[in-house]
């Protein structure tokens, strides 16, 4: 399992979520891992299934996939997770961009949804970076990295000149 660590091909995620919306309709079942009736996890898993990707079987276990990112910082294929039925992430779906994610919702099977909708940013739990992406993009995907950034490197500066300051009173 690739625990830990970002998996999927960003070339990959077309696929996946087209995959992913061939489904919208198809009713909740609770265990569910088929056409026939998918609850949040089994839904995620058949759908990487279809492209020759394992992944953990429940929420919680898929939880553990890829790395933690702000809501800000979400890529289209990336995991989202919720607290609904129980504490920690017991429910998940697939990042679409602009906000919003399919699953497999409890009352009206596969849909769209967005993480902006009170219901869901109220028990909004975490997103998981699955799709590899270029480390430089990352350094610069957010306002907040890019301030960091800048501050990091002025920092930086301002040693380097005091070091040479330094070194020229000696």
């Amino acid at each position: 399992m690739p625990y830990g660590r970002q998996f999927l091909s960003k070339k990959e995620v077309p696929g996946i979520i087209a995959t992913a919306k061939d489904y919208i309709g198809v009713p909740y079942v609770f265990g569910g891992d088929t056409p026939a009736g998918f609850d949040c996890s089994g839904y995620l898993e058949y759908v990487f299934a279809k492209h020759g990707i394992r992944i953990p079987r429940t929420a919680d276990e898929q939880y553990k996939l890829g790395k933690l990112v702000e809501p800000d910082d979400l890529e289209a294929g990336d995991l989202v997770f919720f607290t609904t039925y129980e504490p920690g992430a017991s429910h998940c779906g697939i990042y679409l961009g602009n906000g919003n994610f399919i699953h497999a919702s409890t009352s009206r099977g596969i849909r769209v949804d967005n993480l902006d909708n009170t219901y869901w940013a109220s028990r909004y739990y975490g997103g998981k970076h699955i799709v590899k992406i270029n480390n430089i993009f990352l350094i610069f995907s957010s306002p907040k990295k890019i301030d960091k950034v800048i501050y990091t490197l002025s920092i930086l500066y301002l040693l380097f000149l005091f070091k040479v300051s330094y070194a020229s009173f000696k």
